[in-house]
Formats: structure tokens, C-alpha cells, sequence
């Protein structure tokens, strides 16, 4: 249900011109991306190594890690990667070509 809905405001918004609606479908698509990220980072090897060195601190940084590539994959997001974004068919391929990049960025953010 939830992929419908965002299939929809999407849809919708992406239609609108005016930047306060491009904020709302950025905010729906920095959502998708945040969990997206979330599941990216469990699966990294070297996620699992910077767990042991960040110890208690991991999570948080997972959190500010993904809170940061979220947000900056959404701003830079063109309106045929949104669109593609909500296509169940495209959907996995648009969060490869997103996802890594803007999570090693934001990570080297955190740690400089």
C-alpha cells in the first residue's frame, strides 16, 4: 500500500512546478531513500568494520549517515530519477545508482 501511495504523491507532485511542491516530493523520496540506506549499510563488509571501530557510536552514525545521504540524493534527484524512483520496475536500479555514492560522502562529512 505504501509504494501505491507514494506512487501517487508523486505523480502528483512531480506534475507541480512551484519549489514548495518539489520540496514535498523531495521529502517523499528522501524517506524511501533513508530506509533504502539503512538496508544498504547492513549489507556493506565495511559498514560491519567501522561498526567494531565506531563501537556505541555506530548506530548514530548510521543514522547521521543516512539522515545526510537521503536528504543530499533527494535535492540532487532529476524528475525522470523520481519518476523512476516510484516504478516498482526501475526502483532498485535508480537506489544503486544513488545510494553508494552519496553514502561515502556523506560518511567522509561526518568523519573529517
Amino acid at each position: 500500500m505504501k509504494p501505491v501511495l507514494f506512487l501517487i504523491s508523486l505523480s502528483l507532485l512531480v506534475g507541480c512546478t512551484s519549489s514548495k511542491d518539489m520540496g514535498m516530493t523531495q521529502s517523499l523520496a528522501a524517506r524511501m531513500l533513508n530506509q533504502e540506506c539503512h538496508s544498504y549499510l547492513g549489507k556493506q563488509k565495511l559498514w560491519h568494520l567501522a561498526q567494531l571501530t565506531l563501537g556505541a557510536k555506530a548506530q548514530d552514525y548510521k543514522i547521521r549517515v543516512c539522515d545526510c545521504a537521503s536528504i543530499e540524493a533527494a535535492k540532487r534527484m532529476s524528475t525522470s530519477q523520481l519518476l523512476q524512483l516510484a516504478n516498482e520496475r526501475t526502483r532498485t536500479n535508480i537506489l544503486i545508482e544513488i545510494i553508494p555514492p552519496t553514502v561515502a560522502t556523506c560518511y567522509q562529512r561526518l568523519v573529517h
